[in-house]
């Protein structure tokens, strides 16, 4: 179940005084009084962070950046405007509210107007060219700049490792799904004020998106007898997107790395210790093996450690991955030497990645096929012209 965080922060209003004494007596009137700007955020319990998956708390900590388009009596238009009014402003929070500096006021024009578009986690950038200062290679690399007329967008690269990847959010109107808050007036930020909710700009794969279970012909497969542990599971892919720009008045993006690598070599040693191989060779101590739970025909998680999320740049087109998994398959025999067989499987297939989408999750299922091994038999009756046998088919039942 999502949990809602929700902040109220109230709007601040003060005498607006000129320099002349003239003007020291003068009654407070909605033209005269000067509203200050405040953010009201509404968040699902999200990851946002410098790197890989962090919680709401760290959202507060790392802030949010809004950029700010006043536009007068006109609509906003992409490309036509420069965030002249908020750049980069950085937003963060306490357990009561969401804090800013300077305080931005509202314009007393009747009818005048300004945009706001925000994204997280917050980045310090060069204004006028918009590139981050720390110099990231990955993670959000750059904003739009500040003095050009160009839709406010978010550089973004994928990080080598996936699981680090910066969680990108991007705020649309609150408690909507892609509304903007644009064009919004004095008048109307006194009566809803300036809401965000932030939404994944990302796809995700999270820590228990990978999972295996058994796939069978067998009805009466019996875990019990038949143990099935992964030794290894090796994932990689070269045609997956990591570079892109993301569009915060639409929610798109603009891929500009289409042939990024994807490598994810799970050992025996990161799987979940119900089905992990122990130990990858022979076994002959049956009393061990008895102790393995193995896979089921149920789905369980693959890593044993599933705290950690895999990040993907939606796109519109699906790519390909190759997935080889090494697996072994051991039925309990008394009759044998061993106690058990053992078998060893290395099986590599390639699979169709789905077009990733923003603000969702995905999941990999690995179905380990086994069947049972079946026998037919034949009897040739007797006959005056053996080259030319005649025979007759008998189908031995399964063994199980």
């Amino acid at each position: 179940m999502k949990k809602i965080l929700f902040f109220t922060v109230a709007a601040a209003t003060v005498m607006a005084l000129t320099g002349c004494s003239q003007s020291s007596d003068l009654t407070e009137t909605a033209e005269t009084s000067q509203t200050a700007i405040s953010f009201d955020t509404y968040l699902a319990k999200t990851r946002a962070g410098a790197s890989g998956s962090e919680t709401t708390e760290t959202l507060k900590t790392n802030g949010f950046g809004v950029l700010a388009y006043y536009t007068a009596q006109e609509n906003y238009v992409s490309n036509k405007f420069i965030p002249d009014f908020m750049y980069n402003t950085k937003v963060t929070g306490t357990t009561t509210s969401w804090e800013y500096s300077p305080v931005r006021y509202w314009p007393n024009t009747n009818g005048d107007k300004i945009s706001f578009f925000a994204y997280a986690p917050y980045v310090d950038v060069t204004s006028n060219s918009g590139t981050a200062k720390d110099q990231s290679t990955t993670g959000i690399t750059a904003i739009s700049s500040n003095n050009v007329n160009e839709t406010p967008k978010v550089s973004y690269t994928l990080a080598d490792t996936k699981t680090q990847s910066v969680d990108l959010l991007w705020g649309v109107k609150k408690g909507t799904v892609s509304d903007l808050n644009k064009d919004l007036t004095r008048i109307q930020a006194n009566i809803s004020g300036i809401g965000f909710t932030f939404k994944h700009a990302l796809a995700v794969c999270d820590g228990n998106g990978l999972q295996a279970k058994v796939a069978t012909d067998d009805p009466t497969f019996d875990p019990s007898k038949t143990k099935i542990t992964i030794e290894e599971i090796n994932i990689q892919s070269n045609t997956i997107a990591t570079s892109g720009k993301f569009d915060l008045t639409t929610g798109t993006w603009e891929i500009t790395k289409q042939d990024g690598s994807m490598v994810f070599d799970f050992k025996k040693e990161n799987i979940n210790t119900n089905f992990a191989e122990p130990q990858g060779s022979l076994m002959n101590n049956v009393d061990n093996l008895s102790k393995l739970s193995g896979l089921t025909t149920t789905a369980q998680n693959v890593l044993l450690d599933n705290t950690k999320s895999c990040y993907f740049i939606p796109g519109s087109t699906s790519s390909k991955a190759t997935v080889t998994i090494t697996y072994w398959v051991r039925t309990l025999d008394p009759s044998l030497s061993n106690g058990c067989t053992n078998v060893k499987q290395i099986i590599t297939k390639e699979i169709q990645l789905p077009v990733f989408a923003a603000n969702k999750k995905y999941a990999l299922v690995l179905n380990i096929g086994i069947n049972t091994v079946k026998f037919t038999a034949e009897v040739s009756d007797w006959s005056t012209d053996n080259s030319t046998p005649i025979t007759t088919t008998v189908d031995v039942p399964e063994v199980i």
